[in-house]
């Protein structure tokens, strides 16, 4: 950096000092770390929340028949319902067993009905959880957008402070040096 581009960057700077440019910067530079902090806090609950929305969607038939027919698989062959399902039908097989039923038609209505009730159970319960993934990512994500909007906010009034600060000084310098000059 050569002598006469130091003084310009001293003037500058002094320039950007006297003005308050310089606040004016640092305080929206510090505003600006605060909301990337906050996006960066939210993120992973706003990550959580497109996901938990895609599974309500297929679950709900709006991205379609087979995206439906999979997530009910998906449900009906997770281990969780799967142990679910043993234990009740054997609930069922052991009562009536020891009532003397177990070759009635009650039973057999009684098994017959069972795992679907259970299934219809099991998708609503999922659906329901996942709806407060999706709640909580949306919630999350509004955040994200409007720390977003702060940030672009605190930058447009930078600007205009700093336009302000500049002319608002000149003006000042200005009616000094009339009032000065009035002097002699």
């Amino acid at each position: 950096m050569g002598f006469f581009e130091d003084i310009g960057n001293g003037l500058n700077n002094f320039w950007q000092d006297i003005t308050g440019i310089t606040a004016s910067n640092n305080a929206t530079d510090a505003l600006q770390a605060g909301t990337d902090q906050m996006q960066a806090q939210l993120k992973p609950y706003a990550d959580a929340g497109l996901p938990a929305l895609e599974m309500q969607r297929a679950m709900s038939g709006s991205l379609g028949p087979e995206a439906q027919a999979q997530a009910y698989a998906n449900i009906r062959n997770s281990s969780g319902f799967q142990d679910q399902l043993r234990m009740g039908e054997n609930s069922i097989l052991s009562n009536a067993s020891a009532t003397g039923g177990l070759r009635g038609g009650n039973t057999q209505g009684a098994l017959g009905q069972f795992a679907p009730a259970l299934l219809n159970q099991a998708i609503g319960q999922q659906y329901s959880q996942l709806g407060g993934l999706t709640s909580i990512g949306q919630n999350a994500a509004a955040g994200v957008g409007n720390a977003g909007m702060e940030g672009a906010n605190a930058d447009a009034a930078n600007y205009m402070n700093q336009y302000t600060m500049g002319k608002d000084f000149l003006m000042d310098t200005a009616g000094l040096g009339l009032k000065i000059a009035g002097l002699f």
